[in-house]
């Protein structure tokens, strides 16, 4: 059973033609309104019925509210203990990777200082070579200039025969003089006539042309003998400065190659892998 609110409709179209509507407006109104009043509104039954379902669903939500933060809770220990696990796990294993990493580095320690070893023995190595083949190059040096100072012996000795030469020549000019002072008088004699004295003149005059000849072709020998003689001095003394210098480079060269390959190595060694 469902109970109507009252409501005074007359009042309520007398209260609307007071304020400008007409009283067809107002009925219309007030009808409308009855409508309204009696599609909405609820019984007490309706209502009591209502709080009941209300306060049936508020338990069993409770009930569900309950069921749900017992099984939450055990979940969420459930939860802690498979965190706990985890951490446990990970603490293992975080542990497990610092020794093995303590390992490794103590490892490469170990092989970066075997490294450094071997780089030190083989740069000593390297460095006593180096002085081994410094102190050959010095000796080949040594030899060079000894060599040097024996050509120039040498060549002071040409110099001296060639100035023995010279005294030779100024001897042989000196007897050409004479001769020409004998030949003087010889002309003197024939100037007299004497028939012997010219052949005497002719006799002398031919061993002058002679003697010349023999001394000027013996002089002439000689002195492309020296020519010659400092000229394969002199090429045999550049063809040594020139390998000298060729093995200086090599050794240069090879030393650099060294140093570099040393050097190298040492970065590769030190480089992460």
């Amino acid at each position: 059973m469902s109970e109507a609110i009252a409501f005074d409709t007359h009042r309520f179209i007398k209260h609307l033609t007071k304020n400008g509507f007409t009283e067809q407006q107002a009925e219309a109104l007030a009808n409308e309104q009855v409508n309204l009043l009696n599609s909405n509104l609820a019984t007490k039954t309706e209502i009591a019925a209502i709080h009941r379902e209300i306060e049936a669903l508020r338990l069993e939500t409770k009930a569900e509210s309950e069921k749900l933060r017992l099984a939450t809770k055990a979940d969420i220990a459930a939860i802690h203990k498979e965190i706990e696990a985890l951490r446990l796990e990970t603490k293992a294993e975080s542990e497990k990777l610092r020794l093995a990493t303590k390992a490794d580095i103590a490892a490469i320690h170990r092989e970066i200082e075997a490294l450094r070893l071997e780089t030190k023995a083989e740069s000593e190595k390297f460095r006593l070579a180096t002085k081994a083949d410094i102190a050959a190059i010095h000796k080949d040096i040594e030899g060079i200039h000894k060599e040097i100072a024996v050509i120039h012996q040498d060549i002071e000795g040409i110099r001296k025969e060639i100035a023995v030469i010279h005294q030779d020549i100024e001897g042989i000019h000196q007897e050409i003089a004479v001769i020409h002072k004998d030949v003087e008088g010889i002309h003197k004699d024939i100037e007299d006539g004497r028939e012997e004295s010219q052949n005497q003149w002719k006799a002398t005059e031919a061993a002058l042309n002679n003697q010349w000849k023999a001394t000027e072709a013996a002089f002439n020998n000689q002195w492309k003998a020296i020519e010659a003689a400092f000229e394969v001095q002199r090429k045999t003394t550049e063809a040594a400065m020139e390998a000298l210098k060729v093995e200086l480079l090599k050794w240069m060269f090879g030393a650099m190659i060294a140093q570099g390959g040393l050097i190298v190595g040492l970065i590769v060694a030190l480089i992460p892998a």
